[in-house]
């Protein structure tokens, strides 16, 4: 499955597009202060997203947190948090019911792949936390980085994971990750939304997946 990442849209551009997909990532982070105001209206499709804050060091988070808050209440499909945030966040998780969200715990280094070791900390620090998916986003400096990145999915078979590389030439990683077993993987709608250098756009994501009969 393709999740197609949204960063700051208008509302009436999303209502349009939202029947396109099957799962839609709101960066809430991306929002800008009239669409955060219109949040519940985006959550009428709760069921098709992943809604996702990333604090960054930012102040005055209150809003965002707010917003994370409407999202589980609406009972959405996922939310995401990094793992590194994941105090900010503390009463969220409390609240959220399994039942109807699921929690993504995300990791990523823009800098590096850290070693196998670093890696299976990382894992646990997810697990104790109870992610229900764990999402692993490391940057690419050679291929043994690919190799330490897709052997997440063989030592961690029983669990839902996510993980790609990051970095101007880790495109095909993104699409490899679906064939390694993925949950799901992350396209851009468009060449102007995109959130990272490797991200694919949804219709070339949709065009490799059909040539390659993933």
């Amino acid at each position: 499955m393709i999740c197609v990442s949204i960063g700051n849209i208008e509302l009436d551009e999303f209502e349009k597009l939202v029947d396109n997909f099957d799962l839609i990532e709101i960066r809430l982070d991306l929002f800008n202060a009239e669409n955060l105001r219109l949040f519940e209206k985006y959550l009428l499709f709760a069921e098709k997203l992943i809604i996702t804050a990333r604090l960054n060091g930012k102040d005055n988070i209150e809003h965002l947190i707010s917003a994370m808050v409407k999202a589980v209440e609406n009972r959405v499909r996922y939310i995401d948090i990094d793992i590194n945030e994941i105090g900010q966040f503390s009463e969220i998780i409390k609240i959220t019911n399994k039942k109807y969200t699921n929690l993504i715990l995300s990791y990523h280094d823009f800098d590096k792949t850290p070693n196998d070791e670093h890696i299976e900390d990382i894992i646990s620090m997810m697990q104790a936390k109870s992610a229900d998916i764990f999402k692993l986003c490391f940057k690419m400096n050679s291929t043994g980085d690919i190799i330490r990145t897709f052997r997440i999915y063989n030592n961690h078979k029983s669990k839902k994971i996510i993980a790609f590389n990051l970095g101007q030439d880790a495109s095909l990683t993104r699409l490899l990750a679906l064939q390694m077993g993925a949950t799901f993987v992350y396209a851009a709608l468009d060449e102007n939304s995109k959130t990272e250098n490797s991200q694919l756009i949804h219709t070339e994501m949709e065009e490799l997946i059909r040539i390659l009969n993933l």
